[in-house]
């Protein structure tokens, strides 16, 4: 350790005053600091001319050899020139780094341009368009994804179209309606079978579900179809059809309408036995068809308004006869099955969501038609 120690010492005791400091050394250090100095100011240039035109970054980038000349001469010697060799070497790289970026400017138009593809007119399903052809233009488009989204974007196309990006043209109510209906017969439903091989409950937006024939019968034998008007006719095919003309709403009485219908059902097992195949249905198969079918059922099964309610919307939980035909089903009870009051309350159906318009009970604004019934 005291060697090293020493060592340091000795080092460090140097007298520098005893070194010669001559001229030669004094202009090798000049010319090393402007060195320097010009790589930083063509850094700074080539980040300016990245931003501006080609002409001013041209022009920027040979300034820095100019302003060097006027450096003032320093005290302990005279300054002089960098060499010619290395002055013209720093031109040469700003000069070279300029035209690196204005090619680059140059060739960047030029790749957005190749992505898109010529037009060309197309006649398709009857009618002429205007599109891009694409066919021809399949490896410029998959080298830039990016500039193909927009270019699909800008024209108001849509990916994967066969015949290129073919603008955006709003469809007529014809085609609208066409595609609406072959939508809806993937989902929609046909109608539901209430008793086992006899009776259907449905609707006419359940018609278009027939086609793919889910029942081992062709047509129903009976019909019996709740519309608006008088002139209204089923969408079914049957033998026999009975039209209940009433409409859904919340002063309508349904009541003269079970007696009627009950005997009609009853008149088709007669007449066919167990060939007998009933279809109950309105609209949407949810209100006037429902309070007919659930009337029906407590008459053919012999039982309480409460278990038809259940067995049948247990069986179609679409089935929501409105508040009024509840009442109005209430009322019915009583009198067929000579009851004082009825097997089933409001608040049952509330709790259980058996009918619709429940709101109607608690805004007075509404006139709900109970019928004959006398319970709260």
């Amino acid at each position: 350790m005291k060697s090293r120690r020493g060592a340091r010492k000795r080092l460090s005791a140097v007298d520098f005053k005893d070194i010669e400091v001559t001229d030669a050394m004094l202009q090798r250090y000049d010319r090393m600091w402007e060195t320097q100095k010009r790589s930083s100011k063509a850094t700074s240039t080539s980040k300016a001319a990245a931003t501006s035109t080609p002409e001013l970054a041209a022009k920027s980038a040979d300034e820095p050899a100019a302003a060097t000349t006027d450096r003032k001469p320093s005290s302990v010697s005279t300054q002089e020139d960098p060499p010619p060799s290395q002055s013209s070497a720093l031109s040469t790289v700003n000069k070279q780094t300029a035209a690196e970026i204005t090619r680059k400017e140059e060739e960047a138009p030029k790749k957005s341009e190749a992505v898109e593809a010529p037009m060309r007119t197309i006649t398709k399903g009857g009618r002429t368009i205007t599109a891009r052809d694409n066919s021809s233009h399949i490896g410029a488009a998959t080298s830039s994804s990016a500039s193909a989204s927009n270019s699909t974007s800008a024209s108001g196309g849509y990916p994967g179209d066969p015949a290129g990006d073919v603008p955006f043209r709003k469809k007529t109510d014809e085609e609208a309606w066409a595609q609406m209906k072959a939508i809806s017969r993937s989902f929609i439903k046909p109608p539901s079978m209430i008793i086992e091989n006899f009776l259907y409950m449905g609707g006419v937006k359940n018609f278009p579900a027939m086609e793919k024939k889910p029942f081992d019968f062709e047509e129903f034998t009976h019909v019996v179809f709740a519309l608006n008007n008088p002139t209204d006719k089923s969408p079914y095919p049957h033998e026999e059809g009975f039209h209940v003309a009433i409409v859904d709403k919340l002063d309508e009485d349904i009541t003269p309408w079970f007696e009627p219908v009950t005997a009609f059902i009853d008149a088709a097992v007669k007449s066919h036995g167990d060939c007998a195949r009933v279809l109950i249905h309105c609209m949407h198969g949810r209100s006037r068809s429902g309070s007919l079918t659930i009337a029906y059922f407590m008459h053919h099964q012999n039982c309480t308004l409460k278990e038809a309610f259940k067995a049948v919307c247990t069986a179609r939980p679409d089935a929501k006869p409105n508040v009024a035909f509840c009442y109005q089903l209430m009322a019915y009870e009583c009198k067929v099955k000579n009851r004082p009051c009825s097997s089933l309350t409001m608040r049952e159906i509330k709790k259980n969501e058996w009918a619709t318009a429940l709101w109607a009970l608690d805004d007075p604004q509404y006139t709900i038609n109970r019928g004959t019934y006398k319970g709260v």
